[in-house]
């Protein structure tokens, strides 16, 4: 059965051809689609039996280890140093993206009970109560 030949996103272009996977190539999209079986999926359909074979050789388990042989497959030149780096930094986004999306919704939850004091400051006092 023949395989739909499909595009891959990879730093923002519709990657078609191995030679614009290595021009394009961008770690944390490779990462990504590697984890997603859909670097596997693009290889196969593209027919590119080599880089297929060495994609589905690798035994990394780390991402670090993951991006080097992935680098290493496609003939990337890129140092554990740096690839390293980019994942720390990557991770410290994500970290920081995470906070902001607390913050807002801390922000939000602090304006909906200001609103909720505000409801019942605004009503009349209770009745006082009956003499026995």
């Amino acid at each position: 059965m023949k395989l739909a030949k499909f595009a891959l996103a990879c730093d923002g272009v519709r990657v078609t051809s191995l030679e614009q996977l290595k021009e394009h190539f961008n770690l944390l999209d490779i990462l990504e689609h590697y984890q997603s079986q859909t670097l596997h999926r693009w290889l196969r359909s593209r027919g590119y039996e080599n880089e297929l074979q060495g994609v589905e050789a690798m035994t990394a388990t780390t991402d670090a280890e993951i991006l080097n042989a992935l680098c290493g497959v496609f003939g990337i030149e890129e140092s554990k140093e740096s690839i390293q780096d980019m994942l720390e930094s990557h991770k410290d986004m994500q970290e920081k993206e995470a906070l902001e999306a607390e913050k807002e919704a801390l922000k939000a939850e602090i304006a909906s009970l200001k609103a909720q004091i505000q409801t019942l400051q605004s009503l009349p006092p209770p009745p006082p109560p009956l003499p026995a």
